[in-house]
């Protein structure tokens, strides 16, 4: 790839976006022309600092602009990239555009392997375009599904006009789904596989889980792997969104990982911080970001 920072491939959009001159006004916090809005879905690949490609949304405020930035999740990304080692299998559910996966792959190396889960059918398709472009195909994997409980399929929906696509809820209600299509979101259907099912007998060393609430049901899914494997976990925790998508609480979320054998720590400059019980979460939050680590036995 050529110098430049960021190299677009729709010669009109180059003639409005000069990356570098964006990407220096946020890391600086100098004045500079606003970014142009564009449309979800305009596709484009820049280089990380680090030489990784990554083909990223310009439309997508929430994750693409940040990641190109530079400044996407810091304490979370420095975990992963501090926690998956070479040979390491990592699974990332939620995988979005492939931030933490195309690092993750390149920590990994040869010997590890890359297990992607995205629902979303382009972002997953650009995901898979970004593993390849870095010559990750031999260590990665991507599935365009979500993860639940059991087989089967569901509803995914996101607001479309709000620049975030990472957003997306999983919708396993209708009344969910009805809400969804009354406000005027995004709704589409998704196969739904169990973790356990796309993981098999392969042992998982590290999993990070982003998917708005439905974390609850990817682990329920995930009991032979957790068994198994005894993965380190990174989770998002949703005080209002676990109840509604996963049908249980934080508390119970926390409850539950222990009746696996995990312990519950919050993630405190990019480590695995204070213990975390579950009558006794931050619920005054919207959410936090936990570690889960397997007890010793």
């Amino acid at each position: 790839m050529s110098n430049p920072l960021f190299t677009l491939l729709n010669d009109n959009v180059l003639k409005f976006f000069d990356a570098q001159l964006v990407r220096r006004s946020w890391l600086t916090g100098a004045t500079a022309p606003a970014a142009p809005a564009f449309p979800p879905e305009t596709w484009a690949m820049f280089e990380l600092p680090s030489g990784l490609k990554l083909w990223i949304d310009l439309g997508d405020s929430g994750v693409s602009l940040g990641c190109l930035a530079g400044m996407y999740e810091g304490d979370e990304t420095a975990f992963i990239l501090n926690t998956v080692k070479e040979g390491h299998t990592f699974v990332d559910i939620g995988a979005n555009i492939g931030w933490f996966a195309v690092q993750a792959a390149r920590n990994a190396g040869p010997s590890g392997r890359v297990i992607a889960i995205e629902p979303r059918a382009q972002t997953g398709r650009f995901l898979a375009r970004s593993l390849q472009d870095n010559g990750f195909s031999d260590r990665s994997e991507v599935h365009h599904c979500a993860v639940g409980t059991q087989a089967g399929r569901f509803s995914i929906g996101w607001d479309n006009s709000a620049g975030n696509p990472g957003g997306t809820w999983s919708l396993p209600t209708r009344e969910i789904q009805q809400e969804f299509h009354d406000f005027g979101f995004r709704v589409e259907d998704v196969e739904v596989k169990t973790l356990d099912s796309i993981v098999g007998d392969r042992k998982v060393d590290v999993i990070k889980m982003d998917i708005e609430g439905a974390e609850g049901l990817a682990l329920r899914g995930a009991s032979k792997t957790l068994a198994q494997s005894r993965p380190i976990i990174l989770s998002e925790m949703n005080f209002s969104l676990l109840p509604k998508i996963s049908g249980l609480s934080a508390g119970d979320y926390v409850r539950w990982m222990a009746e696996q054998g995990y312990r519950c720590h919050a993630l405190e400059a990019a480590r695995a911080g204070t213990v975390l019980q579950a009558d006794n979460l931050p619920s005054h939050m919207t959410f936090i970001n936990v570690i889960f680590q397997p007890i010793p036995a």
